[in-house]
Order: structure tokens, then C-alpha cells, then sequence
């Protein structure tokens, strides 16, 4: 899957965003899934303000990645519990382009637990990531001013998901 992203009201750029996904049936009741993505940005920088006078907003690329296991109650088979891993980040360099600019690059590991409700053909999920980990690493821009990088991102997050087979 791929698809086009227009961050126009967030970065100033647009991207491509690179997807996959796959879902299999483990065991009795239990089915494990797995999905990344990864969102390429080829615009080098924007002209929208940086945290340093001067410096211009560098346009990343980002990417997403997740892993887990889903059990369907065997009393409520409309009801499943999942738990798994997150992980989130910002590279210090883009795939595509060049890497100008501030940015704050980053790893941000959540642990992933979710809930979820079968309706006829609609699924409804709710999901509750907590972060585990974070690892804000130097950027260029501080690399170069010999700044010690930073930062800091939410400790949990709330995804809430419609799904519907046709």
C-alpha cells in the first residue's frame, strides 16, 4: 500500500506514505498482526518558524511500526483483548532529499494494550498506548551547534478505530 500525505498545516511539506500490514490466526482464538509505515518526505525545509532564530524547520520523514497479539473472549466472542509494542520515530537523515534543518530526532517505544467490539461487518477498537521508552537523539542542527538534542512526547496516546468488511 501506498498512499499521499499532504502535511501542508503541520510541516509545510507533503510525503509518501509507505504501508504494510498483516493479520494471522495464531491459535484457538488468538491472532497475532504486525503493520508499519513509513511516511517519505522529500521537501528539504519549510518556512514555517523554528525553536532556533534563524535555522528553518526541517521537513522528516516518520515512521510507525507495530506488533502484537489480539485473543477473542471465548464467552464474548464479539469482545477481543490485545496487547503489544509501538514503536514510533523520526530519523536523523530522510531516505529521499536533503536533511536540512531542525528537527528532533527520535525512538519512542509504547507498550500497546487495546480493546475491541465485533458489530455485524464493523469493528469498533479502542487502543491506549504507554510509553515505554523514548530516546531523543542529537539532530544535525544540534550536532553542529553542539547542542545535546532532547525533547519529550506524550506518555500515553488513544487511538480509536472503525472498521467495517465488505
Amino acid at each position: 500500500y501506498w498512499g499521499y500525505s499532504d502535511l501542508n498545516n503541520m510541516t509545510g511539506g507533503w510525503g509518501f506514505l509507505l504501508q504494510a500490514q498483516a493479520f494471522q490466526k495464531l491459535f484457538e482464538n488468538g491472532y497475532g498482526y504486525a503493520n508499519g509505515s513509513y511516511l517519505v518526505s522529500p521537501k528539504n525545509t519549510t518556512e514555517i518558524g523554528s525553536p532556533l532564530p534563524g535555522v528553518p524547520l526541517s521537513v522528516p520523514d516518520v515512521y510507525s511500526g507495530r506488533l502484537g497479539l489480539v485473543y477473542t473472549l471465548p464467552f464474548a466472542p464479539a469482545f477481543s483483548v490485545g496487547f503489544g509494542g509501538r514503536v514510533d520515530g523520526i530519523p536523523i537523515r530522510d531516505v529521499i532529499g536533503e536533511s536540512d534543518g531542525f528537527r528532533r530526532p527520535a525512538v519512542i517505544g509504547y507498550a500497546d494494550p487495546s480493546l475491541g467490539v465485533s458489530l455485524g461487518p464493523y469493528t469498533v477498537t479502542v487502543n491506549v498506548p504507554v510509553r515505554v521508552y523514548a530516546d531523543f537523539r542529537p539532530g544535525l542542527i544540534d550536532r553542529e551547534f553542539d547542542f545535546a538534542g532532547g525533547g519529550d512526547l506524550a506518555k500515553y496516546l488513544l487511538f480509536f478505530g472503525i472498521d467495517r468488511r465488505f
